[in-house]
């Protein structure tokens, strides 16, 4: 009976050294830590998504644009056609293209191709842009050339995105593989340490 309260305090006292230093780490600089972390791969994902749907959208929008081309190959269209049927084939970009035919009909261009640097922002954007400026200055044929080369870029940049991803999470799994042998180990260590103080109290009985 004297052995278990004395076994019974020894596991209170140590819960009592340690209890409160655990209590602190947890409810005070760990959780404090994991909402900063939560709160940026929340912006990321935002940020992420902003720059994603707009830059899915001109792919989209070169697609367009090359099959107008191919159509009437014959027959070349205008910039304002372009911008029109843009529009109208739009979502998320809708007010961006219509801005654009708003500033091409009052005789300001150069303005209408820059919008998409100032609405969207990304690289692909300001590439998409340099291709619309000379709208009135390529034929057909060189228009299609001009959206091949354009999606061909965004492309290449999904292929490397996708790569770097897979690569960081392999890192993410070999570090959480290191994390849980870690964990394994010092919890083996924990249990040899307790079963050698009960050895201990014990042999004080004996």
């Amino acid at each position: 009976m004297i052995y278990f309260m004395i076994v019974g305090v020894y596991m209170t006292g140590m819960f009592l050294a340690y209890g409160e230093k655990i209590e602190k780490r947890l409810s005070g600089q760990k959780i404090k830590d994991f909402a900063e972390k939560g709160s940026n791969e929340l912006s990321k994902w935002i940020v992420k998504n902003k720059r994603e749907i707009p830059d899915r959208e001109l792919f989209r929008s070169s697609i367009i644009l090359k099959n107008l081309s191919l159509v009437r190959r014959e027959s070349p269209f205008s910039a304002d056609y372009i911008y029109e049927k843009l529009m109208e084939n739009s979502g998320y970009l809708r007010p961006m293209y219509a801005e654009m035919l708003s500033l091409y009909r009052s005789g300001r261009d150069d303005e209408a191709s820059r919008v998409p640097v100032v609405f969207v922002g990304t690289k692909a954007a300001k590439n998409f842009a340099l291709i619309l400026s000379k709208l009135d200055k390529l034929n057909p044929d060189e228009l299609v050339q001009q959206m091949s080369i354009f999606q061909d870029s965004m492309i290449e940049k999904q292929v490397t995105y996708a790569v770097k991803r897979v690569q960081r999470n392999s890192i993410i799994i070999s570090a959480l593989s290191a994390t849980s042998v870690f964990a394994l180990l010092i919890n083996f260590v924990v249990v040899v340490v307790f079963m050698d103080s009960l050895s201990m109290i014990s042999s004080m009985f004996i």
